[in-house]
């Protein structure tokens, strides 16, 4: 995970990655450690978080997306690491 401005970057799968791109998938459920789940909650809480961009993780392509993040819901917490979904609106709709 790293933030960028008002964007939060994730890597994907190629799996993944292409449901997530074509918005058959619009989330992705991330586990974050404290520190990282701790400048979620804040940039989201005072509305300074509103994009997620998502690349893939492949040595033979190159590809990500951005979307307008919609939602970002704390979904529990496993192994002292917090699990966190993260929601888009898919650009078509």
């Amino acid at each position: 995970m790293r933030i960028e401005d008002d964007t939060v970057v994730f890597k994907s799968v190629e799996g993944y990655f292409e449901k997530e791109k074509d918005g058959r998938k619009p989330n992705t459920v991330r586990m974050l450690s404290e520190y990282e789940a701790g400048i979620i909650y804040n940039m989201w809480d005072a509305k300074r978080l509103s994009r997620i961009r998502i690349e893939l993780r492949d040595q033979d392509k190159i590809d990500s997306f951005e979307r307008e993040l919609t939602d970002v819901t704390w979904a529990g917490s496993f192994l002292g690491y917090y699990i966190v979904v993260f929601s888009w609106r898919h650009k078509d709709e």
